[in-house]
């Protein structure tokens, strides 16, 4: 062998060897990336699956560990009390879709009784289950829809005796059936001095000394219907009363909705409200606002955005043990009359779109439930649909009693399933 020879040998030798060490190098980096890919897609996967697992239907769940804290309650209503408050807008103060939600709930995991009522009978507002009366018509019922104050309790109304005699009457609806043999009862309300009030020959004793709204003792062992008998009051306002069964089990659902209500209404209550929430602590709260902002052609929607996110933040912080739901507006369009238009689109509301996406992002980021009614109803420009079918009204915003109690149903077998409880 020549010596040219030896050095063509040594050359290939050595570019065999560069080529051999690139080759290792670039199959280490390979094997990194497959790996990193492999984990990537491993996270990926599994935040899908959680997302799957923690969507039902038109429901989405953002933190499973509140979600299993509830469905304990529900599994355990035969034992406990399990109260739903629902604050809204006008879809809220018929008490129509959530009146329909109570029966299902209640039907499923056991009758807790009536709720949270106003103490009189209050223009757009109404109980599905019982009806309010007074017999004094001096006395001054006032609502945050109309009057500018900060003196509203929790709910946002409320009834002033005017240091006058009369009498509040609680009437069962006939189409309300109920195994519910005693109910106990409580009433929110505002005095600066003492007070007795006679529920069915019952006295209760209202403590003047507090200068919040606050909630009164307990009276038990009442029967529909109920009287409260109030004689020569001094200075007493009455927020509303709470009426459920005295065994304190079962499902109670409160509806305190004001028509043409946004969340920004919270800022004409007295600051007590939320001390008056936090008392009766419920295992769930739903806030069902967006169709009253969506027509709001002023609306910062960045400003709305940091509201509602600082809102159920301070709600939160305030029940650390209560799962939180949102429920965005159902669909809707800005024309009147039945069918004037079928371009939607140009008919949309101004910023409905919005309002729900920013609703879904929030209660992502606070890690709290979310509902899409608009979805639930088919989507965008549904609300035309929903009116020829008799489902929705021709103002194309609200909807039927057909309508809400379709959506309750629909809203109902979502959390039902999503909960897992009692199946």
């Amino acid at each position: 062998m020549g010596l040219n020879t030896v050095k063509a040998c040594m050359k290939y030798l050595m570019k065999s060897k560069i080529k051999i060490m690139i080759a290792f190098i670039l199959t280490i980096l390979l094997l990194g990336c497959q790996e990193t890919l492999t984990s990537n897609e491993s996270e990926y996967g599994k935040n899908q699956n959680n997302s799957s697992i923690n969507q039902a239907g038109n429901l989405y769940n953002f933190n499973i560990n509140s979600t299993v804290q509830l469905q304990n309650h529900f599994l355990n209503a035969n034992n406990h009390r399990v109260h739903i408050l629902q604050l809204g807008d006008s879809h809220t103060a018929a008490d129509v879709f959530t009146g329909k939600v109570r029966t299902i709930l209640q039907t499923k995991y056991g009758d807790g009784g009536i709720g949270f009522i106003p103490a009189a009978d209050i223009k757009g507002i109404r109980s599905n289950l019982v009806t309010i009366e007074t017999n004094n018509s001096k006395w001054e019922i006032l609502t945050s829809r109309k009057e500018q104050s900060s003196i509203f309790p929790l709910g946002g109304y409320q009834v002033n005796t005017q240091n006058q005699s009369g009498n509040i009457q609680i009437k069962p609806r006939k189409n309300y059936v109920s195994k519910i043999n005693k109910y106990e009862m409580s009433i929110l309300y505002h005095s600066s001095t003492d007070n007795t009030i006679i529920v069915n020959r019952n006295k209760l004793t209202i403590d003047g000394k507090s200068r919040n709204w606050a909630w009164s003792p307990f009276v038990s062992n009442l029967s529909l219907p109920i009287q409260l008998d109030v004689n020569q009051s001094k200075n007493l306002s009455i927020g509303g009363i709470f009426l459920a069964s005295e065994k304190q089990n079962g499902v109670v659902l409160s509806t305190l909705g004001i028509n043409g209500a946004t969340a920004m209404f919270w800022d004409k209550w007295h600051t007590s409200w939320y001390n008056s929430l936090k008392e009766i602590s419920p295992q769930m709260v739903i806030l069902a606002y967006g169709t009253n902002e969506a027509y709001d052609a002023t609306l910062d929607l960045n400003q709305y955005k940091i509201d509602l996110n600082a809102r159920i933040q301070k709600l939160k912080s305030l029940l650390p043990n209560t799962a939180f739901l949102l429920i965005g507006p159902p669909d809707s369009m800005k024309i009147k009359g039945p069918m004037a238009s079928t371009q939607c689109h140009s008919q949309y509301a101004n910023h409905l779109a919005a309002i729900i996406e920013i609703q879904k992002q929030v209660a992502k980021k606070n890690q709290i439930m979310f509902w899409d009614w608009q979805a639930a109803m088919g989507g965008p420009c549904s609300i035309q649909k929903w009116v020829s079918k008799q489902l929705a009204k021709d103002d194309m915003v609200h909807l039927t009693a057909e309508g809400y109690e379709m959506s309750a149903k629909s809203f109902s077998a979502d959390l039902i399933k999503l909960l897992g409880a009692g199946q």
